[in-house]
């Protein structure tokens, strides 16, 4: 498939992917010198809610305005994870993980 549009969409997967693995990575406790248990800075939970909205707001591009470039047939012979059901429920999950974080910071 030697279509610049696949190119696009492909790019623009990768980026939602790394930003979700970011904002995750954020999310990890780390041990503090002076304590003993793990925790989340609320710092590092701030950055995951924009690292999760940036990653929803890649996603509902490709959705939005990436795929209806393709034709029908296209569209079929896309790879799962590039599929239009996938990317939307990719793209839903990101917002319901910083509306929860931001919850979390909210209630802290």
């Amino acid at each position: 498939m030697s279509n610049s549009w696949y190119e696009v969409l492909s790019v623009l997967h990768l980026m939602a992917m790394l930003s979700l693995s970011q904002a995750n990575t954020l999310l990890l406790p780390k041990k503090t010198a002076d304590s003993y248990q793990s925790k989340v800075s609320e710092e590092s939970r701030r950055a995951s809610v924009d690292i999760f909205l940036k990653a929803a707001g890649y996603l509902d591009f490709a959705v939005q305005l990436v795929l209806p470039q393709f034709p029908p047939e296209l569209r079929k012979d896309l790879p799962l994870d590039l599929a239009e059901g996938v990317l939307q429920a990719l793209s839903l999950q990101a917002l319901g993980h910083a509306a929860t974080v931001q919850v979390m910071i909210q209630d802290a």
